[in-house]
């Protein structure tokens, strides 16, 4: 499975702020995200993060950059896609959808 990117939008302040949610918009609950800088194949620059009760998550002090995100533990769901967070202090707004 991959990640659709949409929704992306600035917002305030400095981080990675978003929703993850099934292709029939539903939210996913308490799942693990990874957010690793494109590249790194020792992942010590890795951050880790569980969505909310709502499928929201907040990644603070997100340098701008390509980062791999991915959703494991999800079993058979478990997705990847990849993002670019722009070179600016705004939160960094998207909606991670799972196809």
């Amino acid at each position: 499975m991959c990640l659709a990117f949409f929704g992306a939008e600035e917002v305030r302040a400095g981080g990675l702020i978003g929703d993850l949610i099934t292709g029939a918009a539903q939210p996913l609950p308490r799942a693990p995200i990874t957010l690793c800088p494109s590249g790194d194949p020792s992942g010590e620059s890795c951050r880790n993060t569980i969505t909310g009760s709502d499928g929201s998550f907040y990644i603070p002090d997100v340098p701008a950059g390509s980062y791999d995100v991915t959703t494991p533990g999800l079993g058979d769901k478990n997705l990847s896609g990849q993002l670019v967070v722009p070179n600016n202090d705004d939160d960094f707004g998207v909606v991670l959808e799972a196809k």
